[in-house]
């Protein structure tokens, strides 16, 4: 009878040494030779994505950023107790324009965030700057910057309070100035 040598008894072990090199883009790597086709088919799985977003037509952006930015392109001056802004981050940086306090800042549940301003001197009121119109608010400020997915540009303000309006037609008094979709509005 033939004798069965030792080594056929004793299976063979794998470990590092049966590491093989493999790139990925330009990054080398080492992975074990039986996960190198998994890996190769994870990659090119996670690769396939979603349909290509759609792409706004700029021209149709600029006439809705202007239209919502209508109000704000007069000369003018809004003295309020109270403000609230709520607009898309397209009119965070161009169009806005803060005083230089640190603001509360806070995340928003569906993405961006929300920024309070409180005065500390209620003799000296805050100043923002939107567009053309400068804001003064003796109290407090909150703006919230909308992220995530919108389905129209947002540029929305309501200050609140004793409110009075400066431009060229004179002086307006009211409790509450109210800017939505580009339509300003001084209520009494």
């Amino acid at each position: 009878m033939a004798s069965i040598g030792r080594r056929a008894l004793v299976p063979r072990r794998r470990g590092p040494a049966t590491l093989r090199p493999m790139s990925i883009g330009s990054l080398p790597v080492r992975v074990p030779g039986r996960c190198r086709w998994s890996l190769a088919l994870v990659l090119l799985a996670s690769c396939g994505g979603g349909p290509a977003p759609k792409t706004a037509d700029p021209e149709a952006v600029a006439r809705r950023e202007t239209e919502l930015l209508a109000p704000f392109e007069t000369n003018s001056t809004v003295v309020a107790d109270d403000l609230a802004v709520d607009l898309t981050a397209n009119f965070w940086g161009p169009t806005l324009g803060m005083p230089a306090l640190a603001p509360d800042k806070k995340p928003l549940p569906g993405g961006g965030s929300s920024y309070r301003f409180e005065n500390p001197d209620p003799g000296a009121p805050m100043t923002f700057l939107l567009g053309s119109t400068r804001i003064l608010v003796k109290h407090s400020a909150r703006l919230r910057v909308l992220g995530g997915k919108q389905d129209d540009y947002v540029l929305d303000l309501d200050a609140t309070g004793r409110v009075s309006v400066v431009d060229k037609n004179g002086r307006r008094d009211g409790s509450q100035y109210h800017v939505h979709a580009g339509k300003a509005e001084l209520r009494p």
